[in-house]
C-alpha cells in the first residue's frame, strides 16, 4: 500500500481556516493571525504548524487542515463513510495542548464509579459535541465513533502533543532551520542535541491517550523519522477493513449461510451451533477486569428529536418504529434516569456517561439482523414497563408536570417498591440479550450446545440471564453485585418463557382467590409476601413482553408483520436442517389468516393475562380496553377482506394461531375422529368443569344450533347432555360449589388442557374464550 495515497486530516486551531494543502502550496495563508493568545505563544504554535505541515507533505501528497471538531467529523465522514470499505485509510492527527488537560485514566486499571456519584437528570450530557470538542475531547469523540461503528475502521486517530518549548532548544532549532531551508529538521542533523529539542511525554500521560483510543502518540514538532509508524498503522487499518469486507462478501455469496451469524471458518449457523455457548463461557471464565468500560461514548440525537422522545416515552401511543437506534438508546437513558431520581435507589446511581456506556454495550449484544427480538423490541418492552409503573404510582409521575397526589395503590401494587421498580426496568433492557431469532423448541430439536447446557429447559431465557449478567458485571457493577436484585431479575426474565405461561396464569388465579379471602398484605407472612412480590414483577414483565398487541392498532399491526417475518426465517432454517417444524403451522401473511392468528393469540394468551393483572392492579385496565379494540379491528379487517372475496367463513372458526402461541392449525378431517375422542376423554376427566362450562346459555346454544362442533355433543355423557339447554341464564361465578373466582380457574384449566393436547379442540377454546 502506498503511504502517499492515505488521507491525512490535521486538526489544529492555529490554522486560519479549513483547507486542503498540497505539495508545493504556500503555507503562509494557512496560519491564523487572530488567535487570542500572547505573541510568543502564537509564534511558537504557528511555527510548529508550519514545520509539521512541511514534514507531512514530504511523505503524503496532501493534508486536510481542520480548525474545529465539527469540521473534523464532517471531513472524516466525507473521506471514509462507515458503509464503504474500499477507500484508503485516513490518518487523523489531533492537536492536544500540553497544559490544561484532564487525565481520564491515571493508570490502566479499570475504575468503578462511586455508588454516590451524582446522577445527571436535567438532560445535560457529559459527552462533547463535535462543534465544541477539541484536543482530548475530540480524541475521545473520534475513538468512540469508531468503536460504535459511526465512523469507518479505516480512520486512524493519532494524538499530537504540543510540548512546552525550551529556550535553548528553540535557538538551536532556528539556527538549524535557517541553514537548511529546503526541508524539515531531521534528527540526523541535530546530533547529540536532539534529545534537548524534544521534551518527552511522561509515561502516565502517554498511556492515558492510548487508553482513550489513540493508536499512536507523537510530539510536536514532528520529525520525519516517526512518520513510517503512521504508515504502519494505516496499513493495519486497511488490512482489518479488507478482512471485514471479504467476510461480508462471503456472507452475501453463501446461498445457505446463516442469517444470524457466521464464524471465521464460514461454518453455516455457527452462532447457534457454537458461538453462543463459546462466547458465554468465555465471558464467564475471564477475570473481572478483562473488559474496560469505554472512557467515552457518544450518541447523536438532535434537540428536536430529543424533545419528541421525552414526550413519547410518557404515552401509551409510544411507537418504537419511528426512532433510530441512537434515539431508542436515548429513550432508554431518559427512563432509567427518571427512575434513578428516587432517593431509595441512590446506591445504584451512576453518571450519565457511565449509564450511556452500559446501554451502548447492551445494545451491541443484540443481533441487528434478527427482525423482531432486537434492541427495538427491547426498548418497546422497557417503555411498557415504565408506563405500567408510572400508572401504578410505583415510579414518580412522568412528566413531572403531572405531579399530584398519587393514586392509592392496590394491595398488590403496594408490594412493588422503588427497588423492584428499578429492577424491572433493568430487566426489560436485557431480557432478550443475544436472542438468535428462533424459539426454544427449535434449539432443543436441533440439539444445540446451548440446549444441552440448559437441559432443554427455558434455554433462551437462561442464556439471556447469564449473558446479561456479564454485561452488568462490567458496565454497571453495583447492580451486578446486588444478589437480591439479580435474583429478582433472573426470575423475571425466566417468566417470559411462553412454555411456562399457563403456570403463571394459574399462580395469578390463586393470588386472586387469596385476595378475596384476605387482601391485607401486611398480615401475610414474610415468605408468602416475597413470593407474591416476585410474582407481581413477573406478571408485569410478561405483560410488557407481549404488550405490542395492546398498543394502538396501527402500531400493533406493524409488530405483527415483523414477528411473522422472523418466524418465516425460522421456517426456512427448519427446512434447511430437515427438521420437523416447531412452529406447528407455517407463518402467514394474507390478511385473513394473519388476523385470525392475532385474534387467537389475544384470546388465548394476552387477554386472560391482562384481565387477571387488571383485577389485582386496576390501573392496568387501559391495556384491556386496547386489546378489545384490537380484536374488534382485526375482526373488521377480516370482514372487509371477505367482502372483497365474497366469502362467508367465520372469522374465528379455523386458521392458524400466532407463532408466538406455538399452537397448531385446526386439524384435518382425516384426523377428526381421533381428535373427538381426545377431546371427550379430556372433558370426561372433569365432570364439574364441563358442567360449569355448559351452564352458559350462549355456549350450549352454539352446541345445539351448530351440531356440536368437533362431535362434542354426541360424545358427552348423558349426565352432561341434560344440562345442555337450561332455561335460565345461570352465572357460574355464583355457583356455591365453586370458589368466587372459580370460572377464572376453570378458564385456566381449559387452556392448560388445550395446551397439553397442542390444539385439539381449538373450536371449543374459541367458543369458551368468546364468553369468558
Amino acid at each position: 500500500m502506498d503511504y502517499a495515497n492515505c488521507n491525512v486530516v490535521y486538526v489544529d486551531r492555529a490554522a486560519e481556516k479549513d483547507k486542503l494543502v498540497k505539495r508545493g502550496d504556500s503555507l503562509a495563508s494557512t496560519l491564523s493571525s487572530s488567535l487570542s493568545e500572547t505573541k510568543t505563544t502564537v509564534s511558537h504554535r504557528t511555527s510548529h504548524l508550519n514545520a509539521n505541515l512541511q514534514v507531512l507533505l514530504k511523505t503524503f501528497s496532501e493534508v486536510h487542515i481542520c480548525t474545529t471538531g465539527r469540521s473534523c467529523i464532517q471531513k472524516l465522514n466525507d473521506l471514509n463513510p462507515a458503509s464503504i470499505l474500499d477507500r484508503p485509510p485516513t490518518i487523523v492527527l489531533i492537536d492536544i495542548p500540553y497544559h490544561n488537560q484532564s487525565h481520564p485514566l491515571a493508570s490502566r486499571e479499570t475504575r468503578e464509579p462511586s455508588p454516590g456519584t451524582k446522577l445527571q437528570v436535567d438532560g445535560a450530557h457529559e459527552e462533547p459535541k463535535p462543534d465544541d470538542a477539541y484536543g482530548l475531547k475530540l480524541l475521545q469523540w473520534v475513538t468512540a465513533e469508531i468503536q460504535f461503528h459511526s465512523l469507518s475502521k479505516l480512520v486512524v486517530p493519532v494524538a499530537i502533543v504540543a510540548v512546552p518549548p525550551k529556550k535553548t532548544a528553540d535557538a538551536t532549532a532556528r539556527s538549524l532551520s535557517n541553514s537548511h531551508t529546503d526541508g524539515p529538521v531531521s534528527s540526523s542533523l541535530l546530533g547529540s542535541d536532539y534529545t534537548s529539542l524534544i521534551t518527552p511525554l511522561d509515561h502516565i500521560r502517554t498511556m492515558s491517550y492510548l487508553d482513550i483510543g489513540a493508536v499512536d502518540v507523537l510530539t510536536s514538532p514532528l520529525v520525519h523519522e516517526r512518520l513510517p509508524s503512521l504508515g504502519i498503522h494505516a496499513y493495519r487499518a486497511h488490512r482489518e477493513a479488507t478482512k471485514d469486507r471479504q467476510a461480508l462478501l462471503e456472507i452475501k455469496r453463501g446461498r445457505k449461510r446463516s442469517w444470524i451469524g457466521i464464524n471465521e471458518s464460514q461454518k453455516p449457523y455457527a452462532y447457534l451451533l457454537e458461538n453462543m455457548v463459546h462466547e458465554l463461557m468465555d465471558r464467564l471464565c475471564k477475570p473481572d477486569d478483562y473488559i474496560a468500560p469505554p472512557s467515552h461514548v457518544a450518541i447523536e440525537v438532535s434537540p428536536e428529536r430529543s424533545e419528541l422522545i421525552a414526550t413519547s416515552i410518557g404515552s401509551w401511543r409510544f411507537s418504537a418504529h419511528q426512532f433510530n437506534d441512537d434515539e431508542l438508546l436515548h429513550a432508554a437513558l431518559l427512563m432509567l434516569q427518571h427512575a434513578l431520581t428516587m432517593p431509595e435507589v441512590e446506591k445504584w446511581r451512576v453518571s450519565t456517561e457511565h449509564l450511556t456506556g452500559f446501554l451502548v454495550a447492551t445494545r451491541k449484544a443484540y443481533i441487528t439482523d434478527v427482525p423482531y427480538h432486537n434492541f427495538r423490541h427491547v426498548v418497546d418492552v422497557l417503555q411498557a414497563v415504565f408506563h405500567f409503573l408510572v400508572q401504578l404510582g410505583r415510579l414518580p409521575p412522568y412528566p413531572s408536570s403531572n405531579a399530584g397526589d398519587p393514586p392509592a395503590p392496590s394491595p398488590i401494587s403496594s408490594l412493588i417498591r422503588p427497588f423492584e421498580a428499578l429492577t424491572l426496568l433493568i430487566t426489560a433492557i436485557g431480557h432478550d440479550v443475544g436472542h438468535p431469532g428462533v424459539n426454544n423448541a427449535f434449539l432443543v430439536q436441533l440439539n444445540t450446545p446451548l440446549a444441552q447446557l440448559y437441559s432443554d429447559r427455558s434455554v433462551l431465557e437462561a442464556y439471556h440471564c447469564a449473558a446479561y449478567s456479564q454485561i452488568l458485571r462490567h458496565y454497571w457493577r453495583p447492580v451486578f453485585e446486588d444478589s437480591a436484585l439479580r435474583k429478582l431479575m433472573t426470575s423475571s426474565i425466566l417468566a417470559t418463557d411462553m412454555q411456562e405461561h399457563f403456570d403463571y396464569i394459574q399462580k395469578l388465579g390463586k393470588l386472586q382467590e387469596k385476595l378475596q379471602v384476605n387482601d391485607d398484605v401486611e398480615s401475610w407472612n414474610g415468605r408468602f409476601t416475597e413470593e407474591q412480590r416476585s410474582l407481581a414483577c413477573s406478571l408485569l414483565i410478561k405483560c410488557a413482553d407481549i404488550s405490542n398487541v395492546a398498543r394502538e392498532h396501527q402500531i400493533a399491526a406493524q409488530w405483527t408483520k415483523i414477528l411473522t417475518s422472523e418466524f418465516a426465517r425460522q421456517d426456512e432454517m427448519e427446512k434447511h436442517f430437515k427438521l420437523t417444524t416447531t412452529l406447528f403451522a407455517p407463518p402467514v401473511t394474507e390478511i385473513i389468516p394473519l388476523a385470525k392468528a392475532q385474534i387467537g393469540f389475544m384470546n388465548m394468551f394476552a387477554l386472560p393475562l391482562f384481565q387477571g393483572v387488571t383485577d389485582i392492579m386496576p390501573p392496568m385496565k387501559y391495556c384491556v380496553d386496547e386489546l378489545l379494540g384490537n380484536i374488534k379491528s382485526w375482526e373488521d379487517r377480516i370482514s372487509e377482506a371477505r367482502l372483497q372475496q365474497h366469502t362467508t367463513d367465520s372469522p374465528t372458526a379455523d386458521g392458524t394461531l400466532s407463532p408466538r402461541s406455538m399452537s397448531v392449525a385446526v386439524t384435518s378431517d382425516a384426523n377428526q375422529t381421533q381428535n373427538d375422542l381426545r377431546v371427550s376423554a379430556m372433558m370426561n376427566n372433569s365432570t364439574s368443569l364441563i358442567n360449569s362450562i355448559l351452564s352458559k346459555n350462549a355456549f350450549t346454544r352454539e352446541l345445539r344450533d351448530e351440531g356440536a362442533p368437533l362431535g362434542l355433543y354426541n360424545s358427552l355423557p348423558d349426565v352432561q347432555k341434560t344440562n345442555l339447554c337450561p332455561e335460565e341464564d345461570r352465572d357460574p361465578t355464583q355457583d356455591p360449589n365453586l370458589p368466587y373466582f372459580g370460572m377464572y380457574s376453570l378458564h385456566i384449566s381449559i387452556q392448560r388442557y388445550l395446551w397439553k393436547f397442542r390444539g385439539y379442540g381449538t373450536t371449543l377454546l374459541e367458543t369458551v374464550e368468546s364468553q369468558y
